[in-house]
């Protein structure tokens, strides 16, 4: 099998020296990296069946290869309990040799199968191998803790976490807060992808000329998507104004020409009447929004509802970030004598939230209910269309 990854990776090395697109030369590139991390392996299988660490004078093959790669012990004993524990994997194996696993993909197939190689079967070895990584994630984690589980005396408490964790939060004298810790490497992985994405979402932000990540660097992006994290917690914890799973009627008002229509938007269960809350929507000829209820400066319940139908998505141009990780702005502030109502509201994800406050950015909404924005000097900001949305 060692003749075909050479194969491969030769192929691959010529596919990369024609290859001038960014996106595709990574994609290659780390494809290179997944089949010379493969034939590594395969060849310190084969050391190690031959006893050929011996001869130079090695006690394991793990020193041998620590010796020769320049690895740190631990590094080289886990490239060898890797290669040991694929030649009973075989859909792992047979994804390797395609150059398809990352070295953190190994990682945790081979923590899954050594956490409890009897009830990891080949099976289980191509349903793991066929997940995504973020999925995989999840799925190491639940299946180490099961492993755990089944070996524990169950008339005991359950055993302690894989490694101890800790986190260190402390602010500066200048107000600013600083933030280190260690955790262990499944919910460290967990974290790493969580953060990954938004990046993602960030970078692809800046290729559309989004102006709040203009220049902004790889760690402030992180930084934004661990704050990111921590705030969408705090919206989905129940709180003062959460509801219980009661019936909610919503009392749409349809104006037009001819008459005025008052229904129920149903239909509903008799006992809804009893103890359900009345949401008041009152909608024009064509389905406009007119008023949702009384002004206030925090947003009521009824009036959040009805920007949320008819948003979907923070509005900031070609932001997807989706109802529930946004905020409601006042177009026109509240100190500037701006009402709350749905007129005056717009669903902004925090980064833009927080971006068109600091930046004095002014948004009104057309009759069409689109937003317009423009910056201090007046200037209206148009979207900026991604090749692939055109």
């Amino acid at each position: 099998m060692s003749a075909g990854m050479e194969c491969s990776l030769q192929l691959v090395v010529r596919q990369l020296a024609m290859a001038g697109d960014p996106s595709c030369r990574v994609v290659l590139l780390q494809k290179a990296a997944n089949l010379v991390q493969g034939l590594l392996r395969r060849e310190v299988l084969g050391v190690k069946r031959d006893g050929g660490y011996r001869a130079e004078g090695f006690v394991s093959p793990a020193a041998w290869l620590a010796c020769h790669a320049g690895l740190s012990r631990p590094v080289a004993a886990a490239v060898v309990r890797q290669a040991v524990e694929l030649e009973d994997m075989p859909a792992s194996t047979a994804a390797a040799e395609r150059g398809e696993l990352t070295d953190q993909r190994v990682q945790l197939l081979v923590s899954c199968r050594r956490a409890d190689p009897e009830r990891y079967d080949a099976e289980t070895d191509a349903a793991f191998v066929a997940l995504p990584v973020a999925e995989l994630v999840l799925a190491t984690r639940a299946w180490i803790v099961a492993a755990e589980d089944r070996r524990h005396d169950p008339d005991q408490p359950s055993g302690a976490p894989l490694e101890q964790a800790h986190v260190h939060l402390s602010q500066l004298m200048d107000g600013r807060w600083r933030l280190d810790g260690v955790l262990n490497p499944h919910d460290g992985t967990l974290l790493s992808q969580a953060l990954d994405q938004s990046i993602a979402r960030q970078l692809q932000a800046q290729r559309d000329g989004d102006p709040s990540v203009e220049q902004l660097p790889v760690s402030a992006m992180r930084a934004q998507g661990l704050v990111d994290l921590a705030a969408q917690a705090l919206r989905d914890t129940p709180g003062q104004r959460s509801r219980n799973g009661r019936y909610r009627i919503n009392l749409v008002v349809r104006l037009n020409q001819d008459r005025t229509d008052v229904e129920p938007d149903g239909p509903f269960p008799p006992e809804a009447w009893c103890d359900s809350p009345w949401v008041r929507v009152v909608l024009g000829a064509e389905g406009e929004l007119l008023d949702v209820g009384r002004t206030k400066r925090q947003w009521p319940e009824a009036i959040w509802n009805a920007i949320v139908q008819r948003d979907r998505t923070c509005r900031f141009p070609h932001c997807d970030r989706p109802a529930h990780w946004c905020d409601v702005h006042h177009c026109t502030h509240w100190q500037d004598h701006g009402h709350t109502s749905a007129q005056n509201g717009i669903l902004l994800c925090r980064r833009h939230h927080g971006f068109v406050h600091t930046h004095h950015w002014t948004i009104r909404l057309d009759e069409h209910q689109r937003p317009v924005f423009r910056q201090p000097d007046g200037t209206i900001h148009p979207p900026k269309q991604h090749p692939c949305r055109e």
